[in-house]
């Protein structure tokens, strides 16, 4: 769930080489959720800020409804092969493009 939230907060495109990403703000961005999701009442695993069913993720579990940005359709990925922990894909398509 972290990894599709922090990479649309930081506008990434989920396949984007590691080498090519600003760990450090990267890092920096995750643990400001990790830290709010743990320490503040209620926002456990939520990064949008909203609480209400549904609308506590930008992109996880959001496939095929709107961006709450820009409107455009969520898309995601099939379960990828032998992943023990059958791991899915979130983004959006408009706010994390392939070539930024």
């Amino acid at each position: 769930m972290w990894v599709n939230e922090i990479c649309y907060l930081q506008g990434l495109y989920p396949w984007t080489p590691v080498g090519e990403v600003d760990t450090r703000r990267l890092v920096d961005r995750a643990a400001r959720g990790l830290t709010a999701s743990v320490t503040i009442p209620g926002m456990f695993q939520t990064t949008t800020g909203n609480q209400r069913r549904g609308e506590r993720h930008y992109v996880v579990g959001r496939a095929g409804r709107p961006c709450l940005r820009c409107g455009t359709r969520i898309s995601a990925t099939a379960k990828v092969p032998n992943d023990p922990e059958q791991r899915r894909t979130w983004w959006c398509p408009r706010c994390q493009p392939a070539s930024a």
